[in-house]
C-alpha cells in the first residue's frame, strides 16, 4: 500500500467516526447537556450547531471539498469544547472538579 492509499482509508476513517459523533448530538442532546458549562445559557443549540460541524466535516472529508478549512474549524471546536469548557468549569468551580 502506498502512503496515498494509507492517508485515504485513515481520512475516511475519521469520517466515519465524525459523522456518528454528529448523529449522536442529533439523537441524544439530553446526553450531552449534562457537559455544558453553567454560564452558558441553557438550549439544545449549544448540542446542535457542533453535531452539524460534525456531519458537514465528514461530509466534506469524504468528498475532499474545503479540506483545510474543516481541518482548522474542526481543530478550533475541539479545542473550545473539550479545553475551553473544562477550563471554565474549574474557574467556576474549583473544588467540584
Amino acid at each position: 500500500m502506498n502512503q496515498h492509499t494509507i492517508s485515504r482509508i485513515s481520512i475516511s476513517l475519521l469520517a466515519i467516526v465524525m459523522f456518528t459523533f454528529g448523529i449522536y448530538h442529533f439523537m441524544y442532546p439530553q446526553n450531552l447537556i449534562a457537559y455544558l458549562p453553567s454560564f452558558l445559557p441553557p438550549g439544545n443549540i449549544w448540542i446542535y450547531v457542533p453535531g452539524t460541524a460534525f456531519i458537514l466535516a465528514a461530509i466534506a472529508f469524504i468528498t475532499k471539498r474545503v479540506a483545510f478549512v474543516v481541518h482548522v474549524v474542526i481543530a478550533v471546536l475541539w479545542l473550545s469544547g473539550t479545553h475551553g469548557f473544562q477550563l471554565a468549569r474549574q474557574i467556576s468551580d474549583p473544588l467540584k472538579s
